[in-house]
């Protein structure tokens, strides 16, 4: 790949030569350094690929120990499609910051729904697992109708282990350039490189596609580096067979922040020294080999585990006796003289195999230790595979499992933070890239384009303008894109549900001791309410719940901002209770007064009854 010039030889770009041959001269250097960086790990990620496909020849058995771990492991790590979560930095009153996040959160959930997002973060996961490194991309798909934008796309697709290459540096933020290799055919690059595509050299074929019958691919191909420059924020499209300059170059296409278009990659096994990535399976290769061995000898045992044996020649009644049925007895006189002799085994002689039974034994024993031993170098725990000791406690089972798995705990959350940033890019793409009409095609959030001038007494009507304004600017975006915590991975039923009725039996305590307080003003409503927030953070009970807390803080701050009645003093109080008092006196008086006076005209009436 490299010129004439040898490679770590240039001070400075402009040494590399003048003009568009001086840049592909650059470029093909610095991709030929960085395919000497990753050498030996090729060689190793290859080997070990092979051995996962079992594509290796071979004439003897094996136990494919690595297929059978990574198939373990990576449903643990990814099973679930992301839930998007987009809020707010700050809970400050912000209505336009409050649609702006939804908007976000809307268009992520939307997009990812277009297409397998979960093959995605799965193959980048797959890959990390089995070659050590996972890398995944995003791209801006506009759709075009000649001159018209149709619709905007941003989408995210994992990236080939061996067509990736980047510049030196011990950590991802120190990489000054990534490159991507693709391989198109001459109508592909007649499109996206017009003037030079037709004149592109073809300089690949598909393995094995000039073989008669086996042809995967019939189309040569031309092979194209998309280099990303961080350096310089530009988009450098080389083809080696292309020596007379770049075949096109892109000014910072989609305007990110970070520029590239691609998180930090997942690696399985992670060395703060070094970005080359290292090959799980050569961690416990020998160990494989060793399982492989003892594979083959059970094999070669168990083929030798036969029934046979040698019998006397005379006595022809044995050929009949193996056809006979359950039963059946065959008359024979040539055994008579062998009963004489002491018997009739004294005429079959059986070849031992109960040494060889122990033999086969030891050696399964000796297999299952190599297994276990590979497990721990792994981490693959025994409770993963649904095996535990019957005779445990369930306390027991769950310590078992809390401690076995720390380092599974630790790749689930390297796998959420890689998912997570995948969504930030993308989220990046289609605030900075997509078009209001787009975005409200997708969200059906329905706003009008300009702002609307407040109506008193009504509540503000955000528009396009101002949530656009907000999105696409770096400096005044006010969101965070994250995901759900744990929402990659399959949450345990019985775990959620103990989790929920843990919260609904502490709830319940906390208004039980917290409520009688609230009622008689001895602790302000908004001092309980951040309690109670405080002490459900202490359960996982998604973002819905969460959302409501906090709404009932808000609710519970605004009641507490607002001015409040002055209470009577306690002159005024005094006053009111002598008022009431002397009202109730002469209220009992006024009683007392009718209830005599109509004694009174009951005794006449009686007395002028009495006189008729």
């Amino acid at each position: 790949m490299a010129d004439d010039q040898p490679a770590a030889t240039l001070e400075t770009r402009k040494d590399a030569g003048e003009g568009g041959k001086g840049v592909v001269k650059l470029w093909l250097d610095a991709l030929n350094l960085a395919e000497n960086e990753e050498k030996d790990w090729r060689k190793k990620a290859r080997s070990a690929r092979n051995r996962y496909r079992d594509e290796e020849d071979r004439q003897a058995v094996r136990f494919n120990i690595l297929h059978s771990n990574i198939e373990t492991l990576a449903p643990a790590l990814y099973n679930s499609t992301p839930i998007p979560d987009v809020r707010r930095t700050f809970a400050d009153e912000d209505p336009v910051g409050k649609v702006a996040a939804q908007v976000a959160e809307r268009a992520l959930s939307q997009s990812i729904d277009l297409y397998d997002f979960d093959s995605v973060v799965g193959g980048a996961v797959h890959d990390s697992l089995l070659l050590g490194r996972g890398i995944a991309r995003v791209r801006y798909e506009p759709k075009m109708d000649g001159d018209e934008l149709v619709y905007q796309q941003a989408i995210c697709e994992t990236v080939d282990w061996d067509d990736v290459r980047h510049g030196p540096g011990k950590r991802y933020t120190d990489i000054p350039w990534w490159a991507f290799r693709s391989r198109v055919t001459r109508a592909e690059a007649v499109e996206k490189f017009p003037g030079v595509g037709a004149k592109l050299k073809l300089d690949w074929v598909q393995k094995d596609a000039d073989k008669d019958g086996n042809a995967p691919d019939i189309f040569k191909r031309a092979t194209v580096w998309e280099i990303w420059d961080g350096e310089k924020r530009e988009v450098v499209f080389i083809a080696p067979s292309w020596k007379d300059g770049p075949l096109k170059v892109e000014k910072d296409p989609l305007g990110l922040r970070d520029f590239f278009p691609l998180p930090r990659p997942i690696y399985d096994i992670l060395d703060p020294n070094s970005l080359v990535p290292l090959v799980p399976y050569e961690t416990y290769k020998d160990q494989a080999k060793e399982l492989d061995r003892i594979t083959q000898r059970i094999h070669a045992l168990v083929n030798v585990l036969r029934w046979r044996g040698i019998r006397a020649a005379e006595i022809t009644e044995f050929d009949r006796l193996k056809d006979a049925d359950d039963g059946d007895l065959i008359p024979s006189e040539s055994i008579i003289p062998w009963l004489d002799k002491g018997g009739l085994d004294k005429a079959i002689w059986l070849m031992p195999i109960e040494r060889l039974i122990e033999v086969i034994r030891e050696l399964q024993v000796q297999r299952e230790a190599i297994k276990q031993t590979i497990f721990e170098i792994t981490g693959v725990a025994d409770i993963m595979r649904g095996q535990s000791d019957p005779n445990e406690t369930l306390g027991a089972q769950r310590l078992k499992a809390q401690w076995g798995s720390l380092r599974l705990q630790k790749r689930q959350r390297e796998v959420q933070r890689f998912a997570r940033d995948l969504l930030r890019l993308k989220a990046e793409i289609m605030v900075e890239k997509f078009s209001p009409e787009t975005l409200q095609l997708m969200t059906g959030i329905n706003l009008p384009m300009e702002p609307v001038e407040p109506v008193e007494g009504q509540p503000r009507q955000v528009s396009w303008a101002e949530v656009l304004a907000i999105l696409q600017n770096d400096a005044a975006r006010t969101f965070r894109v994250d995901i759900e915590t744990d929402s990659t991975i399959q949450a345990d039923l019985s775990r959620a549900q103990e989790n929920m009725s843990n919260f609904v039996t502490g709830l319940a305590a906390f208004l039980e001791a917290v409520g009688p307080a609230v009622q008689q003003g001895a602790m302000p409503k908004d001092v309980a309410v951040d309690l109670l927030t405080a002490f459900a953070r202490q359960f996982k009970l998604g973002k819905q719940a969460e959302d409501a807390l906090d709404r009932m803080g808000e609710e519970a701050q605004q009641a507490a901002q607002q001015p409040q009645e002055q209470g009577p003093s306690p002159e005024e109080v005094a006053a009111q209770q002598e008022a009431q008092q002397k009202a109730q006196l002469e209220q009992q008086q006024m009683q007392a007064k009718t209830q005599a006076d109509q004694q009174a005209l009951q005794v006449k009436a009686e007395q002028d009854a009495a006189v008729l």
